[in-house]
């Protein structure tokens, strides 16, 4: 009987420095961040174009697979949303020969010099649903990589968007 009190005691002692020792551990919630990334994603291309001169220039995912869209945005806020499929891709484009339009650069203002023109460039692992809401806001932020765009939730999983953005001037 001494030692099965003995061995109980020992079991209850046991347990509880297991107890201890694991409420002792902090464990750390884990979060996740969408992570914006350049990675291999290159954007090549003139940076002066002369008015209703052809836009062209070249992309090239690299080793990086996804939904390719080419997202220009005019200074009034209207959106033109390309791309070249419905499916993932994976190499060397052309714009605007593989997305099947035609871009001429042009300029809003009469009277200035030269008027900067941006364009991004985004590859998505995921399709990117939400494309057509973006505004000019989402696009900067997420060419600037903030913590604003990730805390708005427009794309879905970790290192999901590579992002690109190519910007000439036209005279």
């Amino acid at each position: 009987m001494q030692k099965n009190k003995v061995f109980q005691i020992s079991i209850l002692f046991i347990v509880s420095l297991l107890m201890v020792g694991c409420s002792a551990t902090k464990v750390e919630p884990q979060t996740r961040e969408v992570k914006v990334s350049p990675s291999s994603l290159l954007v090549k291309g003139k940076k002066n174009y002369k008015k209703n001169e052809a836009v062209k220039f070249e992309i090239d995912t690299g080793k990086d697979k996804g939904y390719l869209y080419v997202v220009y945005l005019d200074k009034k806020g209207k959106k033109e949303v390309m791309t070249p499929s419905k499916n993932k891709v994976r190499g060397n484009f052309s714009f605007p020969k593989d997305f099947g339009v035609d871009v001429s650069a042009t300029k809003e203002c009469n009277n200035c010099k030269e008027e900067k023109t941006t364009v991004y460039v985004l590859l998505s692992k995921d399709p990117i649903l939400e494309i057509k809401s973006m505004n000019k806001d989402d696009l900067v932020d997420l060419g600037k990589k903030s913590k604003e765009a990730k805390s708005r939730g427009l794309f879905l999983e970790d290192g999901n968007v590579l992002v690109q953005k190519i910007e000439f001037l036209v005279n």
